[in-house]
C-alpha cells in the first residue's frame, strides 16, 4: 500500500512539474518579420580612431556583421 502511494506521488509530481516547466518556455514565431530602425547616424572625422567594442555592419539596416571591433593588443 505504501509503495503504491509512493508511486502515485512520484507520478503526480512528474506531471505537475512538466506542466509548470512547459508554461515557462517561450516559442519563437518563425513567421514574424524582424525590423530594424536606425536611431542615430553620426558623421565621423576623417582622422583615424580606434573602436574598442561592438561590431561593424555592411549597411545601416544592420543585416550582416562584417567585423568584430573588439580591442586586442
Amino acid at each position: 500500500m505504501k509503495q503504491r502511494q509512493g508511486i502515485m506521488t512520484l507520478i503526480f509530481a512528474a506531471v505537475l512539474s512538466t506542466g509548470l516547466l512547459g508554461g515557462f518556455t517561450s516559442t519563437a514565431d518563425v513567421s514574424a518579420k524582424q525590423t530594424v530602425k536606425v536611431v542615430k547616424v553620426q558623421k565621423v572625422a576623417t582622422k583615424a580612431y580606434r573602436a574598442t567594442k561592438g561590431y561593424m555592419y555592411n549597411s545601416p539596416k544592420l543585416t550582416k556583421k562584417i567585423h568584430n571591433l573588439e580591442f586586442t593588443l
